[in-house]
């Protein structure tokens, strides 16, 4: 009798266990900071960037996510504010959904009037665009990034899904310098733009149209820099800002004199400044020429003019300390 009433005992004890388990299950109440989240989330991270550091906090304002099936065809939009990010350490969850197969494109930055973005029906239609009809683009572009993940299998169990993010938006400051130091420069007296066909790109980040698109300066100022190699000179700064610049394609910075008209240099851009791969580490590697371009953001050229301010005698790219001359010497600055 003994016996039983303690195996008795015992099963009440283990039952009181369960149903307390049962009480405080992760599937009793949802809460984001509780350590037994469940669902499917994606963690972004910018470490694709120059310094190879995680910078998502400080740059990375908002998130809108594009979901697509295993087949591309597009199931919904889920959108997250900067306080959203902040609040789950950057990532975001993904309700409603089923076990399956999926594909996510993210991108971020892109609620601006200078751009469009049309999720498609399918993946192969997604488009991120430049709103300007006239293909001419002459403002400052707000800093956006964008992220993919080609394949990704959900089975109703907690998982997350890091996805790096590529910054999609470049900035050049151009220098143009005479030797002549008591030459007058004047910034109506040139052209300076970039010609590329990178005003349309996809999911990927990829060229989506072969369109030419202009970049034109939003700013332009007089400057006064010392150089080197030439001393003290003045000129023009050219501030302009482009959607990705890649290498397999046209991309070509101009410069003009207007009067008499006259091209005063007009180079591949993107060739030009892919070559900085080589003298550039990054984890202690090198990089490839695509992946300078897309983890640098800021691009400085000094472009040297001569007297006559009509011909190109000397231009440089700046690398952080360095500058790189295009006579084949590199100097430490």
């Amino acid at each position: 009798m003994d016996c039983k009433k303690t195996q008795y005992k015992s099963l009440k004890q283990i039952l009181a266990i369960v149903c307390l388990l049962a009480f405080t299950s992760c599937t009793w109440v949802k809460d984001d900071n509780d350590d037994c989240l469940y669902g499917c989330w994606l963690k972004l991270n910018y470490t694709y960037n120059i310094l190879d550091v995680d910078a998502a906090s400080k740059y990375v304002k908002d998130a809108h996510i594009y979901v697509y099936d295993k087949d591309g065809r597009f199931i919904k939009r889920v959108d997250a504010t900067q306080g959203q990010l902040a609040a789950n350490d950057y990532k975001v969850e993904i309700p409603g959904l089923a076990e399956g197969d999926y594909q996510f494109v993210v991108w971020s930055g892109t609620d601006h009037d200078r751009l469009s973005t049309i999720p498609g029906d399918s993946i192969g239609g997604f488009r991120l665009a430049l709103s300007d009809a006239a293909k001419i683009s002459n403002t400052q572009l707000p800093s956006i990034y964008s992220g993919y993940v080609s394949s990704f299998h959900y089975s109703n169990l907690y998982k997350v899904q890091p996805v790096t993010l590529m910054k999609d938006t470049k900035q050049l400051n151009c220098i143009v310098v005479t030797i002549d130091t008591t030459a007058v420069m004047n910034p109506d007296d040139y052209t300076m733009k970039v010609e590329a066909t990178n005003g349309v790109l996809n999911a990927q980040s990829q060229l989506a149209s072969s369109d030419t698109t202009t970049y034109e300066p939003f700013n332009r100022s007089i400057v006064e820099i010392d150089d080197e190699d030439f001393g003290t000179l003045k000129g023009i700064m050219y501030n302009i800002s482009t959607l990705r610049l890649l290498l397999d394609s046209p991309c070509r910075l101009i410069l003009k004199k207007n009067n008499p008209e006259n091209t005063v240099f007009n180079i591949p851009l993107a060739e030009t400044i892919g070559n900085v791969a080589e003298v550039t580490l990054v984890d202690g590697r090198k990089m490839t020429g695509q992946e300078y371009l897309d983890r640098q953001d800021t691009y400085t050229f000094v472009f040297v003019l001569s007297s006559d301010l009509e011909t190109l005698i000397d231009y440089k790219l700046a690398v952080l300390n360095w500058s790189v001359r295009y006579n084949n010497v590199i100097k430490l600055k």
